[in-house]
């Protein structure tokens, strides 16, 4: 905005009373203006962004006394006005800047008076950050609740990374994958809930914060805590606000051994009351990074609590364990006797990186680092050997995916099922060539006459897309090499759309279930591939459901 644009548009708002003095620096200019709050002058600064007026104009407050008020940084003065939701009209610029000052000044107001005193709580973390003596952020594993936890808290030896949670496997595992040098530390710390708020200008020394924590429901907690711990203790806080936790941490610096004292004993009150009172507190931020919360952001906020083993690893077997993952599960065994080889990845999950890594353990390094908290547990095992010689470690699944593409050992395992050995829901999946058309089977009780309702006498698909899907096997050089054409596109969208029927359309209950999804129908027609009667007039990617 050049200068005369911005003398016209302050002279427009002259005329509706607020008056202004623009000042020119190096030619970058910006406004101000003098606003009467509780019969006191009160002056702000009002600059213009770049892209004003699709943005809104920066104002800020000049005078100390303003900055220990809520929406207003500390540092630099500046109002935080609107929302990350609002968007101004580029339309009106002189509306949008009047509307910015009355925003302003009704800030200003509401904080003298003690109007706007919560908001604190609501961006507690905004004015926590805002302190000089915050070191650094701590990612934390676990959920805070109402209860005073022992945690763990792992540290790279030049503080740089920091890490905490109550499950001492994740914790490392999680570590390991975010920080690069080889030795952590790890220490021992301690979560107190309290019932009561903390406002700014918040304390920063041993002694304030003792003399809150302490008197807290939970100081004995806390006092216990310091009375064992040698060192600098750290303190994980949380103030309960809205049904939610808000998380806080705090290192005390300067316990040593003091004469006088046991070692490693001395009294806290003594410590951080007296000999040490005036050293300031080391602060952290917090970034809770637990399933929970990340599931809450990149989703409906709910998860499928079920513990799943997926037989077979291949293109829809990954793509099974990707979407489950998305979807909550966490709890995983995968079993698959092959490697991963490079005429794989095109339709695989995993890439060029896993090539002849076996094809479990690929999946779950790909899944693990991406997601937190996934627990994974891989055989590299023949699915026959496995469930003749060691089926127990399948007794505790919920769900049994099967994804092998092959009817004999998909046989095999129904077998399986109907004598009891194979615990949990069954579900058997499968496509033919080019994808056009997916199946599954989902099996929640016994049922012996299962491929008899499938697969006519000469062992054909009944329900069946293609008519003669066997015309569409590939052949490459090679006794193993036969194969069925379809792209990872397809494959990934069957499994998404067949999950989301078994899940949304709840299918997983007490009856048994024969799915079929329709993949490219019309695409069939144009290249003259010739599909079954039931499916001629049928669009692209019906989905067919019948009870067997």
């Amino acid at each position: 905005m050049t200068g005369t644009q911005l003398k016209e548009i302050m002279n427009e708002l002259n005329m509706k009373g607020i008056t202004y003095k623009i000042v020119d620096v190096y030619n970058n200019s910006y406004v101000e203006t003098s606003q009467e709050i509780n019969g006191i002058n009160t002056e702000f600064i009002i600059s213009f962004p770049i892209g004003f007026p699709y943005q809104f104009p920066e104002i800020r407050v000049k005078g100390e006394e303003y900055k220990n008020l809520p929406h207003v940084d500390k540092k630099t003065g500046k109002l935080c006005l609107f929302n990350q939701e609002a968007i101004p009209n580029p339309k009106m610029p002189i509306e949008v800047i009047k509307e910015s000052i009355n925003k302003a000044m009704n800030i200003i107001y509401d904080g003298l008076n003690g109007f706007n005193k919560e908001d604190f709580i609501d961006e507690f973390h905004a004015y926590w950050i805002s302190d000089e003596d915050t070191l650094g952020n701590i990612d934390v594993l676990f959920e805070p609740s109402n209860k005073v936890k022992k945690i763990k808290c792992i540290h790279s030896k030049d503080y740089g990374f920091w890490c905490c949670g109550n499950n001492y496997n994740e914790l490392i595992e999680y570590a390991k994958k975010n920080c690069q040098e080889e030795e952590l530390v790890v220490e021992d710390a301690i979560y107190i809930p309290m019932s009561e708020k903390i406002y700014p200008p918040f304390p920063h020394t041993n002694k304030e914060f003792y003399n809150i924590l302490s008197k807290s429901e939970n100081g004995r907690e806390y006092k216990k805590f310091l009375t064992n711990r040698k060192g600098n203790p750290i303190i994980l806080f949380s103030q309960e606000d809205k049904g939610k936790y808000i998380l806080s941490c705090i290192n005390h610096i300067g316990i040593f051994d003091i004469k006088g004292f046991r070692k490693g004993k001395i009294a806290p009150d003594i410590a951080y009351k007296m000999v040490y009172s005036d050293n300031k507190v080391i602060k952290f931020t917090t970034e809770i990074i637990n399933r929970k919360r990340l599931f809450y952001r990149g989703g409906d906020g709910n998860m499928i609590d079920k513990k799943v083993s997926i037989l077979g690893c291949g293109s829809l077997g990954g793509y099974i364990a990707q979407t489950l993952t998305e979807l909550g599960v966490n709890d995983f065994k995968l079993v698959d006797a092959e490697n991963l080889r490079k005429e794989n990845i095109a339709r695989h999950i995993c890439g060029m990186d896993f090539v002849d890594t076996n094809k479990s353990e690929a999946i779950k390094r790909k899944l693990t680092n991406h997601y937190i908290g996934l627990r994974i547990e891989t055989y590299p095992n023949n699915i026959y050997s496995l469930t003749t010689n060691n089926i127990e470690e399948l007794s505790d699944r919920d769900i049994q995916f099967v994804a092998v593409g092959d009817i004999a050992l998909e046989s095999y395992i129904i077998d399986k099922y109907n004598k009891g050995e194979l615990k949990g829901k069954i579900v058997i999946v499968w496509v033919e060539p080019y994808a056009l058309g997916g199946h599954a089977i989902i099996l929640n009780k016994q049922q012996d006459n299962i491929e008899q309702c499938i697969y006519d006498d000469n062992w054909e698909l009944k329900n069946r897309v293609l008519e003669n899907p066997e015309k569409f096997t590939k052949k490459e050089a090679g006794c193993q090499s036969t194969f069925v054409q379809y792209s990872g596109f397809e494959a990934d969208f069957f499994i998404r759309k067949l999950l989301d029927n078994i899940i949304n359309g709840k299918l997983l209950n007490n009856k048994n279930y024969f799915i079929t999804i329709a993949g490219k129908i019309d695409w069939a027609r144009e290249n003259q591939i010739e599909v079954t009667s039931k499916w001629l007039s049928a669009k692209n990617r019906t989905v067919n459901i019948e009870e067997l």
